[in-house]
């Protein structure tokens, strides 16, 4: 499928609603706004090409950039070229979509996993506490590990920038939920830092506030292990 096909899939999968979702959560780059399944969709037929997700990632706009995440290489891409392309990301869900798609899936996830969840840049800080939470999604997190997290979570979670912080939080939520030992300790941590606290959320969604989200997660666990 050549690039001209592609733009040609993408305007006529134009959504105004997603455009407006996208542009809520903080994009600025050009999109037609095609729903993620519908991009998924064809990355899926397109099959991994990295010359062609190169190229598609050239184009600067949400959308190619979006397909060109799900259709990378990770095996074909050095270390400097995810730092830079990282660089260039500025929206969250593309960030997200990029550590799924190619950074977690690298040989040197634990190089980027280190340097950008230090970063004080939102985004790309945002990239490195995402793969932290793959990490503890996997239960490859030892002990000393998790120390060193819910350290840096408690000195840094309440003033650290925004979408950072939802990332940074999931990771406290995820650990109290996941790794009994630590289930005391990170109620107490999110009771003492209140960050989310006061969030109005839509009647049947979980409250981010630490309390409230390992409570229920942990109530799904529980109801999971009885079926």
């Amino acid at each position: 499928m050549s690039i001209d096909e592609i733009l040609d899939v993408l305007q006529t999968q134009s959504n105004p609603t997603r455009i407006k979702v996208n542009e809520k959560n903080g994009n600025l780059l050009p999109q037609f706004g095609v729903p993620m399944g519908v991009l998924r969709k064809l990355a899926n037929e397109i099959g991994i090409n990295q010359s062609l997700a190169i190229s598609l990632w050239a184009i600067e706009n949400l959308d190619t950039r979006m397909l060109a995440v799900m259709i990378m290489d990770p095996e074909e891409m050095s270390k400097k070229e995810i730092d830079m392309l990282a660089k260039q990301i500025d929206f969250c869900y593309l960030m997200d979509e990029f550590v799924d798609d190619v950074v977690f899936e690298h040989k040197d996830r634990e190089y980027f996993l280190d340097k950008w969840s230090k970063s004080k840049q939102d985004i790309l800080g945002r990239g490195g506490w995402y793969l932290i939470v793959k990490e503890l999604l996997g239960n490859e997190c030892l002990p000393q590990k998790i120390d060193e997290y819910l350290d840096v979570i408690q000195k840094e979670l309440k003033d650290t920038s925004i979408k950072k912080q939802e990332v940074m939080n999931r990771a406290l939520c995820e650990i109290g939920i996941h790794y009994p030992n630590y289930t005391k300790k990170c109620l107490k941590i999110g009771e003492e830092l209140g960050v989310y606290k006061e969030m109005k959320v839509s009647k049947g969604c979980t409250s981010p506030y630490a309390l409230e989200w390992i409570r229920v997660g942990l109530a799904k666990k529980k109801e999971k292990v009885k079926k």
